[in-house]
């Protein structure tokens, strides 16, 4: 039979990946596992996130001065398990075996605590990248005399923890302090190489930027990174998609609608799918009707001055109200039907391992372009003459064709979001409004 282990999590405004992680936690190997909480007062959708899951504790352990060590012991304390697992809230296991990976060395009586391998995502920064690889190598090894330590992918014995714990005086590097403490004791430290995690923060102050850019593209080049293609899976993700209707349309005997559905019923990966609505229609006549519910659209929406990224806020809001925390949103228009040179997968994809808020399609515009002023004066926002073979710096994005957000982002104003793109030639069939 198994051990239990407690997964020890610290939260504080992990909304963005909170989900993420549990999921990739859900699909380990290794079963018998509690999964504990402590949030230092998140202010974002952390907490709600988590109350929608279950067989997870969570506790709200709030310090004037955060010290990691109080809220390490904390959780330790809320354990019951054998080996205590502490794995950072926006650290994502990279596989279904870390967890069996991070626990095996203990069948060593010697080894008092493993931690594992961080890996850099697509868009960590450069010197991020450079510090995890010289880091965290590719081969195993035992620690005798060295006593770094990390906690952000790490496990201990409980029993060792009972004895020494962490520094609760420490502001940061508790967990080299307690390693330190224990191999003074004569007890040893593994490093698992194969219990990896996606880890996108660095762990070293950033130093000479031209170096570090260039110490990366070295790494680029030779893969000094062994799977560092690896990226994060859609899978892990919850994914909502949002329709918004003021009347339905026909297109000849059937709903214009069905096209969109029939679009979107291409990806499992889909959680919900809501006809944001307030129209009155029998779900009946949709062809798709099974693959999708409605959710009432308040009227003040379809106010004309109403903007997409208000409806999104709002879709958002009642979506939470629901108790339903999705983590990105897909946002799709019935209007724009033709849709079949879009991967959705593709850019979702491109959202989760990039630094984007969101993410849209979009086509280069080389015509000349004008600002109308309050005067009716208008001035040149390009110059219009760039030749079409080099291009020009201007895209126009079709957010009615698509547009995926991360729901946190929606907290942000619009003009603060990181927005990616995926060109397409201006021709597409995507771009041509019903």
């Amino acid at each position: 039979m198994q051990d239990l282990v407690s997964i020890v999590i610290r939260t504080f405004n992990e909304s963005k990946y909170i989900n993420i992680c549990l999921k990739a936690i859900e699909k380990q190997n290794y079963k018998n596992y509690e999964i504990i909480i402590v949030d230092s007062g998140s202010s974002d959708d952390t907490i709600p996130k988590i109350k929608t899951r279950k067989n997870i504790s969570h506790y709200v352990y709030k310090q004037k001065d955060y010290i990691p060590g109080k809220a390490l012991n904390f959780g330790v304390e809320k354990s019951k398990g054998k080996f205590i697992v502490f794995l950072s809230a926006h650290c994502i296991p990279c596989n279904s075996d870390w967890l069996q990976n991070l626990i095996k060395p203990f069948e060593n009586k010697k080894i008092v605590g493993v931690y594992g391998r961080q890996l850099p995502l697509p868009h960590s920064k450069p010197e991020d990248r450079r510090d995890l690889m010289n880091t965290f190598g590719i081969e195993d090894r035992v620690q005798k005399k060295d006593s770094f330590f990390h906690n952000a992918n790490s496990a201990v014995r409980k029993t060792i923890l009972n004895k020494y714990r962490f520094s609760e005086k420490a502001k940061n590097i508790e967990d080299r302090i307690w390693a330190k403490d224990v191999i003074n004791q004569g007890y040893e430290i593994y490093y698992s190489s194969e219990s990896k995690v996606f880890h996108h923060h660095g762990i070293h102050q950033y130093g000479n930027d031209s170096r570090v850019i260039s110490s990366d593209k070295v790494i680029n080049e030779f893969s000094l990174i062994k799977g560092s293609e690896l990226e994060l899976e859609i899978s892990n993700a919850q994914i909502c998609v949002c329709i918004p209707v003021k009347r339905f349309q026909k297109n000849g005997k059937d709903y214009l609608i069905d096209k969109t559905l029939s679009f979107l019923n291409q990806y499992s990966f889909l959680d919900k799918i809501y006809l944001y609505t307030n129209d009155k229609i029998d779900l009946n006549k949709i062809k798709r009707r099974n693959t999708c519910e409605i959710l009432n659209r308040p009227k003040s929406l379809d106010k004309p001055k109403v903007d997409t990224y208000s409806v999104l806020k709002e879709f958002k809001k009642q979506c939470n109200l629901k108790s339903y925390f999705p983590d990105i949103i897909i946002y799709l228009e019935e209007v724009y039907p033709l849709r079949e040179d879009l991967l959705l997968d593709k850019f979702i994809l491109n959202l989760l391992n990039s630094d984007f808020d969101s993410i849209v399609p979009s086509f280069q515009e080389n015509r000349m372009i004008l600002s109308k002023s309050n005067q009716n004066n208008f001035s040149l926002i390009n110059s219009g003459f760039v030749p079409s073979s080099i291009g020009s710096d201007l895209f126009v994005a079709s957010k009615g064709t698509l547009f995926i957000t991360y729901t946190d982002s929606l907290d942000k104003d619009l003009i603060d979001q990181k927005v990616g793109t995926i060109i397409f030639d201006e021709n597409s069939d995507i771009f041509k409004k019903y």
